[in-house]
């Protein structure tokens, strides 16, 4: 797997076993809780500390902040990335990651599924 996240000047790449399936799923199940006001935040805090995701309201107006922590070196880099989002990139997020769900779960084309 690899995550990339980027801006103004700043790229950073990380690849490796950086998320787990239910780590996915769970940010996707946020997001649909978050759109319907079951919740406050988005919060993606993974097993291996390669990559976080909080996503939090800004104003009464439906934009959020999205904050991105992500390093490709643990304990000899940081990267902090904060962008400004509205509130109607929830649903994609969210069908995005059930789709990654959705096609790992699945198994390839012509074989059995596994039992």
């Amino acid at each position: 797997m690899s995550a990339h996240c980027g801006a103004s000047g700043a790229s950073v790449w990380v690849q490796g076993e950086i998320l787990m399936l239910a780590e996915i799923a769970d940010l996707g199940r946020q997001c649909e809780s978050l759109v319907r006001g079951e919740s406050r935040a988005v919060l993606l805090q993974a097993v291996e500390p390669y990559l976080g995701i909080a996503i939090e309201p800004a104003d009464r107006l439906g934009h959020l902040t999205l904050r991105v922590e992500i390093t490709p070196e643990l304990g000899r880099q940081e990267h902090s990335f904060e962008f400004e989002i509205d509130q109607t990139y929830l649903p994609d997020i969210a069908r995005q990651c059930a789709a990654i769900v959705a096609e790992v779960r699945s198994p390839p084309t012509g074989s059995e599924p596994c039992e």
